[in-house]
C-alpha cells in the first residue's frame, strides 16, 4: 500500500507541474472562480495575459 501511495503522489506531482505550465488554475479552482464571480475566467495562461493587457 505504501508503494502504491507513493506512486500516486509521484504521478500527481508530475501531472500538476505539466498542467500548471499551461494553465493558470487547476480545473476545480477555475470552475469555482467562474461560479463565484459569475464571470467566465480565462483558463489558459496566454488568454489571461491577453485579457490583463486589454484592461
Amino acid at each position: 500500500m505504501l508503494v502504491f501511495s507513493l506512486g500516486v503522489i509521484a504521478v500527481q506531482v508530475v501531472w500538476s507541474r505539466i498542467w500548471l505550465a499551461h494553465f493558470r488554475y487547476g480545473p476545480l479552482e477555475w470552475a469555482w472562480r467562474c461560479v463565484t464571480w459569475w464571470q467566465w475566467q480565462p483558463l489558459h495562461k496566454q488568454a489571461a495575459a491577453a485579457t490583463a493587457m486589454n484592461r
